[in-house]
């Protein structure tokens, strides 16, 4: 598992230990695993998932961005709401 962070202007929106992280990219849709290589992207608007304890949460966002290091997944979002 690793850590993953979402953030929005009104500050964290929550922290999350997660098995999968599936984002939105401008160019296309990625799913980031533990110990995945330092990556950065931009988001669109659209959906953003994640696994935690077996159980699936997903998202709708707004455009934004992902950086992921080890093993910490900065999410950095114009809005986001769970659905």
């Amino acid at each position: 598992m690793f850590k993953v962070k979402i953030v929005t202007p009104e500050g964290e929106f929550g922290e999350y230990e997660a098995t999968i992280l599936n984002v939105r990219t401008t160019n296309g849709q990625i799913g980031l695993l533990k110990d995945h290589m330092s990556y950065l992207a931009n988001l669109e608007e659209g959906d953003l998932s994640l696994v935690q304890h077996g159980e699936r949460h997903t998202f709708e966002t707004g455009a934004g961005l992902v950086y992921f290091d080890n093993n910490l997944a900065t999410v950095l979002l114009d809005s986001i709401e769970e659905v």
